[in-house]
């Protein structure tokens, strides 16, 4: 879709195109394509019902099951960089209850990164050696943790506000 946004930075997907709306005055429903714009509120919300839900659960909990739910890609792959891992799918969390919150701490989309030990040079002219950084690090993920929490803050009071 020419709206959406894709990448190696996509993680999980919605759908954004075909989306249900309210029509003008408030009279009907329709149908639009939003695009990125609609496919990360409803992405969003997934995460913001599976936290209600678990509310004990860190972000890297909620974050673990919806992408170890997500409908991934139909060519099998792990993830894409157009729907990440796949499509939130809370129902399979909430309802089937599938996933695993695992280590509150542990960031699911970094992958393990190997210790090593550098060897100390004899020659005071080399360098020290780099260290070496995580997968989320090097994919600059340190302030999308922060900007979900966000998301489903505001989601959460936005959906508790139209309830009362």
């Amino acid at each position: 879709m020419p709206s959406s946004s894709y990448g190696q930075s996509t993680d999980l997907a919605n759908f954004g195109g075909k989306v249900p709306v309210r029509c003008k005055e408030n009279t009907a429903w329709c149908v639009q394509d939003g695009g990125t714009s609609y496919a990360t509120s409803l992405a969003s919300a997934s995460a913001a019902l599976v936290w209600s839900a678990h509310p004990d659960w860190t972000a890297n909990q909620a974050a673990r099951v919806l992408i170890q739910t997500a409908g991934g890609p139909v060519d099998g792959a792990k993830r894409n960089d157009w729907i990440g891992y796949g499509i939130t799918r809370p129902s399979k969390v909430l309802i089937d209850r599938h996933g695993d919150p695992g280590t509150p701490d542990a960031d699911p989309l970094a992958g393990p990164t190997p210790v090593k030990t550098p060897t100390p040079s004899a020659d005071p002219a080399t360098p020290a050696p780099r260290r070496e950084e995580t997968a989320a690090a090097k994919a600059g993920l340190s302030w999308q943790w922060s900007a979900l929490g966000t998301a489903v803050a505001a989601a959460q009071g936005g959906v508790t506000r139209r309830l009362l």
